[in-house]
């Protein structure tokens, strides 16, 4: 500084040893708060396949069990182990959803879809809970309802199941109402309004303060009837946020409860939900005797997944991990992989990436991945290896087989010069479809075993197939649609396969209308099946007492 003539200078010493011992330390939280995070995405991905792959198994083998013969106290005691298991399931699907919530993994997808369609069959799927209480279930459509729209379906249903799984779990007797307008926000985009009112028990005045709070439940006594996490309003609340809305209660204990949400969808017209579903919906079903390798480490789910594709008339081979995979694929001719993602030795993604580096064809050979891998990322991860497409376990029967029929019509068919292009299944949708008896499906038959043995094998089938008609029928009277489903889709596969071609087509039929979520229209499809299947039957038993013969046809060149 200047003073007059004379130049002076003033010093400041600050000591900052505090400050960088501050910094030090924040910046060490910070990348242990990052440690911590990325450790936190490690353990779910690891819960996830850790917990879900043997509860896969164990559903899987309950479900074989179930279908086996059994006296009434061992079928009661497989449905109650069967029933415990899909709680658990529902309970680490709920903490795994909410966890990935928390590490900001959710993310919702932007598809066209039909908005009654959702609502109604997301209905019709609480419908058998609520009649077995007895309760009345309703669903009103608003007539200012939009009926195409463009959002997040699965989450939306999510939470309207969510809902109406509680309102019947919590109510004894009465009726649960649901209801679904809608106001216009834009020229673009609507505001879906739903209600959910039952006369359930209620819920106290103070615990609903923090009822959409995680963990948290009315019920929280020792001594509660009513299974769960305490997750489920958390996660409609969290994802209602994310779908720009909100959510909402008021209820009164003893009087029942009346729940409320809304969220932001897009407008969308019929021809663009249309042409959505025309890209979606085709569920080719894969070829009898498709050659299928079964990469799998875990000998319980290699069990499960080998009877439900031998089931379907597929062959199977199996592995356990991603090096002998490598050496089959080699050696063998296969139609497509089932690869597991975590195996010993080497892993699947590991496997794919060598697969696509071998010479010719067999680079090309289509791949899905087989995992219980939750979080969000995990199917591009496994695209990008090359793999073709992504099953989650535990394994859905009927989504396995579309995705393999899918996948496997996908890839480039083979040179008609090619001995694969002269093996094709057998086709019951031709000309043969109204036939009681097919006669060129025995004829295959025939050419495939040996004519003195067709007889045995059409009576085992015709006595086989009674059984499952009579699970149909009680599927039917218990509007119990996953076995209506699994049943029509095994009756069809075994119909085709010993020429009842017209029972064939009718439970194809039911088995897609299941698939399709058109439930009512299902079991009516279904009441039909008996009086076709018994006239299936008694054509082809006559048919069996009659000469079996080759019949060598000409070879084209």
């Amino acid at each position: 500084m200047k003073l007059e003539k004379e130049q002076g200078f003033v010093g400041v010493l600050r000591d900052i040893t505090e400050r960088k011992k501050n910094e030090c330390a924040l910046q060490k939280a910070t990348e242990e708060a990052e440690a911590a995070s990325q450790a936190k995405s490690l353990f779910l991905a690891t819960m996830s396949h850790e917990i879900r792959t043997p509860m896969n198994a164990v559903l899987g083998i309950l479900g074989l069990l179930k279908e086996s013969t059994l006296n009434d106290q061992q079928r009661h005691l497989v449905h109650t182990g069967r029933e415990s298991g899909e709680l658990l399931m529902t309970i680490i699907n709920d903490i795994l959803d909410f966890s990935k919530m928390e590490a900001d993994k959710l993310q919702l997808e932007h598809t066209y879809f039909d908005l009654h369609c959702l609502l109604t069959n997301s209905i019709e799927l609480l419908r058998l809970q609520a009649e077995r209480k007895g309760l009345v279930l309703e669903l009103n459509l608003e007539s200012n309802l939009p009926r195409y729209a463009k959002g997040d379906p699965d989450r939306l249903r999510q939470i309207l199941l969510n809902l109406g799984n509680n309102a019947t779990k919590f109510t004894r007797d009465g009726r649960i109402n649901i209801n679904a307008s809608a106001t216009a926000i834009s020229d673009t985009t609507f505001t879906l309004h739903c209600t959910v009112q039952d006369t359930g028990i209620g819920i106290p005045q103070e615990h609903q303060a923090t009822l959409f709070e995680e963990f948290t439940m009315a019920d929280q006594g020792h001594t509660r009837t009513h299974e769960g996490t305490g997750l489920g309003l958390a996660i409609c609340k969290r994802l209602v946020s994310l779908m720009q809305g909100s959510i909402n209660m008021i209820s009164e204990a003893g009087k029942g409860s009346f729940f409320f949400f809304d969220v932001v969808l897009e407008l969308a017209t019929e021809q663009e939900c249309g042409n959505k579903q025309a890209i979606m919906e085709p569920q080719q079903l894969p070829a009898a005797n498709t050659r299928i390798l079964l990469a799998e480490d875990n000998p319980a789910n290699q069990m499960v997944i080998k009877n439900i594709l031998e089931s379907s008339n597929l062959q199977v081979d199996i592995v356990a991990n991603g090096q002998e995979a490598i050496e089959a694929v080699r050696h063998l001719p296969y139609d497509i992989v089932l690869m597991d993602i975590s195996m010993p030795e080497m892993d699947g993604i590991t496997a794919t990436r060598e697969i696509r580096q071998l010479p010719g064809e067999i680079s090309k050979l289509p791949i899905i991945a087989l995992t219980a891998h939750a979080l969000s990322g995990d199917k591009e991860r496994f695209l990008a290896a090359g793999m073709n497409d992504y099953l989650s376990k535990p394994i859905d029967r009927a989504a396995m087989l579309h995705c393999i029929g899918n996948t496997i019509d996908q890839k480039p068919q083979p040179d008609s010069a090619s001995p694969q292009a002269n093996t094709s299944p057998i086709n019951t949708t031709d000309n043969h479809m109204d036939s009681f008896v097919d006669e060129n499906v025995l004829q295959q038959l025939t050419h495939d075993t040996a004519p003195e043995i067709v007889p045995g094998l059409l009576m085992f089938y015709i006595e086989d197939a009674r059984k499952r008609v009579e699970q149909i029928q009680n599927a039917i009277l218990k509007k119990d649609i996953v076995v209506l489903e699994f049943e029509s889709h095994t009756l069809g596969s075994s119909a085709a396969a010993h020429s009842n071609a017209k029972l064939c087509a009718l439970a194809r039929k039911i088995e897609h209308l299941c698939q399709e979520g058109a439930y009512q229209q299902a079991l009516l499809e279904a009441a039909s099946l008996p009086s076709i299947a018994n006239e299936s039957f008694r054509q082809l038993a006559e048919r069996a007492n009659k000469k079996f013969d080759i019949t060598h046809k000409e070879e084209k060149t």
